[in-house]
């Protein structure tokens, strides 16, 4: 796994390309005999131009053994002509699924203003059914554009993986005396160039991840100390240095535990942990003094206890106390320790027993057919989808004014309340209920949409670090049955690159027949907590 986990699944998504007037973008003339696989890197350039998806993917084998500064431009151009179809096919995308909700609304506009009628003649019958067939037929041809749509984007997202793959293999093995040239020409490319966006950004990151020679640590390095860069290219660049165990790390990540972003405070925590020093315990001690951290201080106390095989719970004042006696004969444990589960919070929202210290606390929550089936753990009879109605209830009387909250419903698709992720007040609680009262449970359980909704809201991709949310409370009662990816080897895939830029925790709860080990695994790679009934 690339990063050891710590980078993200990615898209090149809108920006503009104004750097393809460079002549990196423009495909390199070649002519036979300019240069050896000069007929190889033409081959590649056609391929990626105007050939099959399978052609498309295929291209790449001819560049396995190509490895000087030509290559990698055609590489980089490759990457940004996929990214530009990428940002065109989300747009078209995106058009299609607004087309959809309007017809869905008009058409039951429609079926609302014939049921108000009451006794009908056969002209207004007539008419309210040729208006709902034209719907009908409006909403199948949209549900297939939208359907090819994802498809394609799926393969363009094996495109540009394997662009990544293929700058990684060129970068590795790149003569010496063209090694530096090439570093600069991917940076200008997918770093800094006027078509690099957090995706090409992140995907840049990602390919440089574990290139051992001089030069790449120290480019790593740069981006988390630039203050003008991502917080969430920064974070995972921490992170990700951590892994490599680059000189001067240890301070870089104490010192990022008093940025202004949660995203970096989080990154520096999880730096820590993964080093495995001594001289973390002191500054992680003195930062659960703080009175601010919400969900930090559970992340906070998680890597004291990996570092030191102790648990003495989310405060302060428990921890500088074992620590003050400890100290001078302690000896770290050989790895990192076991940790233990959290105990009772005293504080923050609770749903299905689990608590969150998080003030910003996103709800996700299965609605599909077989939410309909009776709560076995329930009394009365009450459906599954009713016992999670009461719960998200009770869950949000308990959310602080003041933080933020959203809930997501997902079935076949993937529904946001309106107004998305919003400040939590009476009012927004009262829309919630509303939003949450009003459905009804049908379809099947696409849990990748979901999942991918979640992170994206939580900041794990799209050029704003929109970060709304650094917690999530995922419910399903079923198995993957709909969506892009219905593998779980796959969707733990995608949700470990996602959550190197977004490191939000995910709360699993799993009801009935559901996939324990989906769920348990999603939990442990995020740092949450695992539940079922």
């Amino acid at each position: 796994m690339r990063l050891g986990g710590a980078l993200a699944f990615a898209l090149l998504l809108p920006g503009p390309l104004l750097f393809l007037q460079r002549p990196l973008l423009s495909p390199p003339s070649a002519r036979a005999g300019d240069a050896p696989g000069a007929d190889r890197l033409e081959g590649f350039r056609q391929a990626t131009r105007s050939g099959t998806f399978a052609e498309r993917l295929r291209a790449f084998d001819a560049l396995v053994d190509e490895a000087d500064v030509r290559t990698v431009d055609a590489i980089l151009w490759a990457g940004l002509l996929y990214g530009r179809e990428r940002a065109a096919l989300a747009q078209r995308l995106a058009k299609d699924e607004a087309a959809d909700r309007e017809t869905a609304g008009d058409l039951d506009r429609i079926e609302h203003d014939y049921e108000k009628l009451g006794s009908v003649s056969t002209a207004q019958y007539e008419r309210y059914r040729r208006e709902r067939a034209r719907l009908e037929e409006a909403r199948r041809a949209l549900s297939a554009s939208i359907d090819a749509a994802r498809i394609e984007a799926g393969r363009l997202v094996r495109l540009l993986d394997r662009t990544r793959d293929a700058l990684t293999t060129a970068l590795s093995r790149v003569a010496d005396d063209q090694r530096a040239v090439a570093l600069d020409r991917a940076r200008a490319g997918w770093l800094r160039g006027s078509g690099a966006g957090f995706e090409a950004k992140r995907r840049f990151l990602e390919a440089i991840a574990w290139v051992r020679r001089p030069g790449f640590d120290e480019a790593i390095a740069a981006l988390v100390a630039d203050p003008l860069e991502d917080v969430r290219i920064r974070g995972a660049a921490l992170t990700l240095r951590a892994e490599r165990r680059g000189d001067g790390t240890l301070e870089m990540a104490t010192a990022m535990l008093a940025a202004p972003s949660w995203i970096l405070q989080a990154s520096a925590i999880e730096a820590l942990r993964v080093l495995h020093d001594v001289t973390s315990i002191d500054p992680l001690i003195a930062y659960l003094a703080r009175t601010d951290l919400g969900r930090l201080r559970e992340d906070a106390r998680r890597a004291l206890c990996s570092l030191t095989g102790e648990a003495h719970g989310p405060y302060q004042e428990a921890w500088a106390a074992w620590w003050k006696e400890a100290r001078r004969e302690f000896e770290m444990p050989k790895k990192p320790a076991k940790v233990p589960p959290p105990g009772g919070a005293d504080a923050g929202a609770t749903f299905y027993g689990i608590t969150t210290f998080s003030r910003h606390v996103l709800f996700a929550i299965d609605v599909s057919g077989s939410m309909a089936g009776p709560d076995v753990a329930a009394r009365g009879g009450e459906s599954k989808l009713d016992v999670a109605r009461r719960e998200l209830f009770t869950a949000l009387d308990t959310l602080d004014d003041g933080g933020t909250f959203g809930v997501l419903l997902f079935n076949g698709r993937v529904t946001a309340m309106p107004g998305g992720v919003t400040r939590t007040d009476a009012g927004a609680r009262s829309r919630a209920r509303t939003f949450v009262a009003g459905v009804e449970p049908a379809g099947p359980t696409n849990v990748i949409d979901a999942l991918e909704e979640a992170l994206r809201l939580a900041g794990a991709s799209g050029d704003e670090p929109v970060a709304a949310v650094d917690t999530i409370f995922f419910l399903t009662d079923g198995r993957p049955t709909a969506g892009a990816v219905v593998d779980p080897a796959s969707i733990l895939e995608r949700v470990t690159r996602l959550h190197g830029a977004a490191p939000v925790v995910i709360h699993a709860v799993g009801i009935g027949e559901h996939d324990a080990d989906l769920l348990r695994r999603l939990a442990e790679l995020t740092g949450g907590r695992y539940v079922t009934r």
